[in-house]
């Protein structure tokens, strides 16, 4: 009965944070609960002592149809009981796997910390008491924590045991003081208490100090766990009895898109890599090399950085259109470096360079992102969230990249920027060597003649 109380307990849980009620993301839950008999969860009282009983008996009785069900499952390496709770969620649906796995954690192990907690207490109760568990026994919740998210789990954990040991008739009083601010009259008052849990921020010293004085103490100090490839929080010794394990396909969904995520982050940084020393070499300089990097970075920039201010979560569909646009940015820039720097070399003046290739490669680059833009739209048509995500952002960083190549690149050559840009040309036999460089005057050109 107390593992089909968690089990019901977990799926009201789930469905008040993510079903009809709440985000709306799954349908009804299922699990064993389904297969037994409506129950409930008062446990004192003569009724509801002999009805628990009754349905107790029953379930063991029918323990065999609930593992045949596959709701039920004894791990034949150490005898561990598993109880399933299946979830449905929306596969076309714009879904954080990696938040709702952590979400659902967050609402499963603080009813689990509760659970175990609730059994040390009836423990050291029964212990106390020769008779049991009686009703009007005190117990005292102590915890205190600076940390933002370990006092939030003790929040959590402190209102479910709460309202699960006043159904069990006991008097619970809730403190949430730091020891080191505690005084020592207080400690001593915690005597008082048939039952004491400790919890949160206390050390060793703190815990056996306070051990020597009220011998009825439990230990649930907070420690840190990893489930599923991340931390949480839980109460209580490392052999914790109750534990949730996340299986089925959001879990090997969220694990696939963290793999994809940084093997895509990975991607985007090594082609930022092998593209700027292309860049040096057309440019001819080392800095100029970097100063033409800023028009491919900037549309990469100002797209993402635009999700990141609107709030828009980044995806899978989402970051493959950092790469892509990278490469597409990047052959219009060395088409118009190219085209600069062979003007540049006959006509050794800037501005001239500057609109020559302008005329040349304005049109081939609209069109080529005219093309690209207007394919790749189609998919912002599709029903899967990151393959239409895929489709606007590749037309939106595609039309940055225009702005960049023809706004800002021309502006960045023109500017003082644009002295990294050197051009030397050299004709052996008889060679002229020509030097177009920045002064700190106007534009000069110097001529000198070699005879090999």
């Amino acid at each position: 009965m107390q593992r089909l109380e968690v089990v019901a307990r977990l799926q009201w849980l789930i469905e008040q944070q993510f079903g009809i009620r709440g985000e709306n993301i799954v349908d009804k839950s299922l699990s064993a609960t389904a297969f037994a008999p409506k129950f409930t969860s008062e446990r004192s009282g003569l009724r509801s002592i002999i009805q628990r009983t009754a349905i107790n008996k029953r379930m063991s009785s029918e323990r065999q149809a609930l593992v045949d069900s596959g709701f039920l499952r004894v791990d034949p390496a150490n005898q561990c009981e598993l109880w399933r709770v299946s979830l449905r969620a929306a596969a076309f649906s714009d879904v954080d796997f990696g938040n709702f796995t952590r979400k659902l954690q967050n609402i499963s192990q603080p009813l689990f910390d509760a659970c175990y907690i609730q059994a040390r207490i009836e423990q050291t109760l029964a212990e106390r008491t020769e008779l049991g568990i009686e009703n009007g026994k005190r117990v005292l919740l102590w915890g205190h924590s600076d940390d933002q998210e370990t006092r939030t789990h003790l929040q959590r954990v402190f209102g479910l045991l709460d309202e699960q040991l006043k159904k069990i008739g006991l008097e619970v009083v809730v403190v949430s003081e730091s020891p080191a601010q505690t005084p020592i009259f207080n400690i001593d008052s915690m005597g008082n208490f048939d039952a004491v849990l400790a919890s949160g921020d206390i050390s060793d010293n703190d815990f056996q100090l306070i051990r020597s004085v009220v011998p009825n103490i439990i230990d649930g100090r907070v420690r840190t766990i990893e489930s599923n490839g991340t931390n949480s929080l839980s109460l209580g010794s490392s052999t914790h009895p109750i534990t949730g394990v996340f299986t089925g396909i959001v879990p090997i969904v969220y694990q696939a898109q963290r793999m994809l995520l940084s093997s895509l982050t990975d991607s985007t940084l090594y082609s930022f890599l092998t593209i700027t020393p292309i860049m040096m070499i057309v440019s001819r300089s080392f800095i100029g090399g970097c100063v033409a990097m800023i028009p491919n970075l900037l549309p990469i920039l100002l797209v993402f950085g635009g999700m990141g201010w609107l709030g828009i979560a980044i995806d899978i569909g989402s970051l493959m259109t950092a790469s892509i646009a990278l490469g597409v940015a990047v052959d219009d820039t060395i088409h118009f470096l190219a085209r600069y720097c062979e003007e540049l070399e006959h006509r050794y003046d800037v501005r001239e360079a500057i609109v020559e290739a302008y005329c040349h490669c304005a049109i081939p680059t609209l069109q080529a992102a005219l093309v690209s833009g207007l394919g790749l739209s189609v998919f912002a048509f599709s029903t899967f969230a990151p393959t239409q995500r895929f489709g606007w952002l590749m037309l939106s960083i595609l039309f940055a990249g225009v702005v960049a190549e023809l706004v800002l690149l021309p502006a960045i050559l023109a500017s003082p920027l644009g002295k990294f840009f050197v051009v030397r040309s050299k004709k052996w036999l008889g060679v002229k060597t020509k030097l177009v460089e920045y002064r700190d005057g106007p534009l000069t050109v110097c001529s000198t003649s070699k005879t090999l």
